[in-house]
């Protein structure tokens, strides 16, 4: 049922064209079917004229020759381009360098957006003459592999080199502090994951994410990189600078810094942003079959090869983010060298001011004709809307909420008391989420009152507000994470009964098997402390079969990027 309410609100929402949609071009593979229903189902969604609907005909493949690129792939969009009077291309004089080339005099596009069915990589040409300028650099940037997304991004400059990388002009910018940017460049971002059915419900994920704001916890896993190894360092940089943004922005933010990936026992439920690394598939609570991201929810591994396919929903971390529900994320479809990866940092700066995710996207990324591949629509713009606006706007219309709505007002209210809190107004704070929490009866509500109550150290009234939570009900998997929640919070309160029967159901009726082995550790520790024997041997006999070595520092890549 909620499907259905969300795929109708989602359908509401696109009702008027996008403001950007007439300057954004959808690229689709006539040789794939389900390309085709995509870039269709777009173009309805955000009111993309028909003329800004491009076909193209190549392989299917994801990889595909330096050759078929120019020649199946960037020859007819160019073409196209310019016959719909979308850009004009013609001999320009280049005064500093003396000679004339072919570029962009006019360019209408900011955006191209590219199907499922559209290959994702180009794979390196050694018959490709090396430019004289890169005789001599390093063997590694004398390669002309890329992705697509990276080439197509110089879709203005014809004549621009495919070999090695450029400068990105918009990098750490916004386009609209960038004169005539567009002459240069354009933002590329790709409609595509493991199905067709997935790169639709990426546009789908947006339009909720706009329409519902996107809320819940933000997830974001450095290594603790000591500052010695100044190369691995910045990864670290960007994901501690991410998590300032998110503070700043008032988020419940979990961190760790521990070589390891999140592990099994990492509780993920709400979670709207992740930003981590450097494990070579999804793994921890996200590869969980019942994990699903908040809806509109933005997640990044940093990994050499996080886009190696889109195709998979196991493989790699772009393809699978998108099989559990992001509807934004980025990855590297060959080896691109940690200091030529996204800045998590700079993302997340750039959205959280009210960037579209095509222009944050771009922002964070130092080069183009690179490796990197964008996943998601461009037009999406997460927190283009207040905070307070949007309660205000949900609040008008309180009795038609429906129950998604429902939860994304409690998730508004939570932030604003969180920000309160924050800000030095904690009696405002603790005692405006209890009046909404007990007005709305949300459990996300109750969840938030018990986080305060935690950050005040008022450990007895966390724990009932806790129990308020598991009572208001919710769907298996979420009723999961909130019993998860409300035994640790009995457990520090010493509310030992409620404490082990919040356990108890869980560990029984878990949804989430990978984790049983954390979750009965942690209920043993609580028996034990309750001087409870016979609860500890309960929960010991629960315990599986220990598992093999994964998610350990020692299955990361020897590089350790």
């Amino acid at each position: 049922m909620l499907c259905g309410l969300f795929a109708g609100w989602a359908a509401a929402a696109a009702a008027a064209p996008h403001p950007d949609a007439g300057a954004t071009l959808v690229v689709y593979n006539t040789k794939a079917p389900q390309s085709i229903e995509v870039a269709r189902d777009y173009a309805e969604k955000r009111g993309i004229p028909e003329k800004n609907l491009c076909p193209i005909e190549c392989s299917v493949q994801e990889e595909i020759s330096r050759a078929e690129y120019d020649h199946a792939v960037i020859r007819p969009i160019r073409e196209w381009a310019q016959a719909h009077d979308l850009i004009t291309y013609q001999g320009i004089r280049d005064l500093g360098a003396g000679r004339e080339y072919i570029g962009a005099t006019t360019n209408r596009l900011k955006y191209v957006v590219l199907c499922y069915g559209v290959p994702v990589k180009i794979a390196h040409d050694p018959n490709q003459m090396l430019p004289a300028a890169l005789k001599g650099t390093r063997p590694e940037f004398q390669n002309n592999a890329a992705a697509v997304d990276g080439e197509l991004a110089l879709l203005p400059q014809p004549q621009a080199p495919i070999t090695g990388f450029l400068p990105n002009p918009l990098y750490k910018k916004l386009p609209k502090d960038v004169r005539r940017w567009n002459l240069g460049m354009v933002l590329v971002s790709r409609l595509d994951g493991p199905t067709a059915d997935l790169a639709k419900g990426l546009v789908t994920g947006a339009l909720g994410g706009e329409r519902l704001g996107l809320y819940g916890r933000a997830f974001l896993d450095a290594r603790g990189i000591p500052n010695s190894n100044a190369g691995y360092k910045l990864g670290d940089d960007w994901i501690y600078g991410a998590r300032q943004a998110a503070i700043g922005q008032g988020w419940e933010v979990v961190f760790d810094e521990q070589e390891g990936a999140f592990g099994d026992d990492m509780d993920a439920t709400s979670c709207a942003l992740y930003a981590g690394w450097y494990a070579h598939s999804i793994c921890g609570p996200f590869a969980a079959a019942g994990f699903r991201f908040r809806p509109g929810a933005v997640a990044y591994h940093i990994h050499s090869w996080s886009a190696g396919t889109l195709r998979s929903p196991t493989v790699n971390w772009a393809g699978p983010l998108v099989a559990h529900g992001a509807a934004a994320t980025m990855g590297c479809v060959y080896e691109p060298y940690l200091q030529m990866t996204p800045n998590v940092d700079v993302l997340f700066e750039k959205l959280f001011a009210g960037a579209t995710w095509g222009e944050a996207a771009w922002s964070s990324q130092q080069f183009l004709s690179w490796m990197n591949t964008v996943v998601g629509d461009p037009l999406y713009r997460p927190f283009a809307i207040s905070n307070d606006d949007r309660i205000a706007a949900f609040e008008a219309r309180l009795d038609a909420l429906t129950p998604l709505e429902r939860d994304a007002l409690a998730w508004a209210w939570r932030l604003r008391f969180r920000r309160m809190f924050l800000a030095g107004q904690q009696q405002e704070a603790l005692r405006g989420c209890y009046e909404q929490a007990t007005r709305l009866q949300e459990r996300t509500l109750w969840v938030g009152l018990a986080n305060l109550y935690l950050a005040a150290n008022d450990l007895k009234r966390a724990a009932e507000a806790a129990k308020a939570a598991v009572a208001t009900g919710a769907d298996r998997e979420t009723r999961a994470g909130t019993l998860w929640f409300a035994a640790r919070s009995c457990a520090q309160a010493r509310f030992w009964d409620d404490a082990l029967e919040f356990y108890r159901a869980l560990a029984t009726d878990t949804p989430r098997p990978f984790a049983l082995r954390a979750i009965c550790d942690e209920a043993m520790r609580a028996a034990l402390g309750a001087n409870r024997p016979k609860d500890a041997e309960f929960f010991r006999n629960l315990v599986p079969p220990s598992p093999g070595v994964t998610n350990t520092p020692s299955a990361k890549t020897a590089n350790g990027k």
